[in-house]
């Protein structure tokens, strides 16, 4: 399903994925959750990533344990659980909005993983909710966290677009500018309590604006040594590490029963003139 204008226009996918970011008719998504007859070949390249800009929750990160018995822990029990969550797996109902606008809605009842394998429920109940809408040059993320049961939901959340990768691109956040060498270095790029990121070169821009309290970046090298795409992660925490490995504590939202969370995404694509 697709919304948007001549100028600006995207796509998503069955899984509420935003897998299209169309400005001024150049594609500035990494394809790897478009349908496989609207992928180019920059999205078959061997080992590339099969996401385009998936929902990390509850859970950012890997969790504990090694694939495929991994889990994490609440209130000292142990429930399964895979990397960067279980929300991406699910199907939503998605539906048209006017002419500009699409919404995505997922509920869970607490009674089953959407992925085979796992065994052990995640034990809270959710409705999560998406807008995407393109308005003024800048398609707009609105997402929302109901909290359906009757205890307290423990979560992290964050949105994992990936771009195509930019010619001689770098990444600037306030002051600081980062390479794609620095990004690859790091692995991931943590940037603390930044609300404002943007990827770019001396032709383009892609300008990402959030309320989730930090950001991640995140460049693939894939089989041939080539790095086909990086991401600008909003996230609103980052899991512990003790001896490069992760702990399964991570930095947690909570909320109560009944309670609603609101998280915005900005993503303004431009042409540097």
């Amino acid at each position: 399903m697709s919304v948007g204008g001549a100028d600006l226009n995207i796509g998503v996918n069955v899984l509420g994925e935003l897998c299209s970011l169309n400005h001024k008719k150049d594609e500035l998504m990494w394809g790897g959750g478009r349908p496989e007859s609207l992928k180019t070949d920059k999205d078959r390249v061997s080992g590339g990533w099969d996401w385009s800009s998936p929902n990390m929750f509850p859970l950012i990160g890997p969790p504990l344990g090694d694939v495929p018995e991994q889990y994490i822990i609440l209130a000292g029990k142990l429930y399964d659980m895979m990397q960067h969550g279980f929300l991406r797996h699910m199907r939503p109902k998605i539906q048209l909005e006017e002419s500009d606008s699409i919404l995505s809605r997922v509920s869970y009842d607490g009674n089953g993983f959407m992925k085979p394998g796992l065994t052990s429920n995640f034990p809270n109940q959710f409705t999560f909710s998406q807008r995407f809408q393109v308005r003024d040059g800048t398609v707009h993320v609105d997402s929302s966290i109901n909290n359906d049961g009757n205890r307290t939901l423990s979560y992290a959340y964050g949105l994992h677009p990936a771009f195509y990768a930019l010619q001689d691109g770098v990444i600037s956040c306030g002051k600081e500018t980062f390479t794609l060498g620095d990004v690859l270095e790091a692995g991931t790029l943590f940037l603390p309590e930044s609300d404002t990121v943007t990827y770019h070169n001396d032709a383009r821009s892609i300008e990402v604006q959030h309320n989730l309290g930090h950001t991640w970046v995140w460049a693939q090298k894939v089989s041939n040594g080539q790095v086909p795409l990086v991401c600008v992660e909003p996230v609103t925490g980052i899991a512990e590490k003790i001896d490069d490995k992760y702990i399964g504590k991570w930095k947690t939202h909570r909320l109560p029963p009944g309670s609603v969370k609101e998280f915005s995404v900005l993503i303004t694509p431009r042409i540097v003139t």
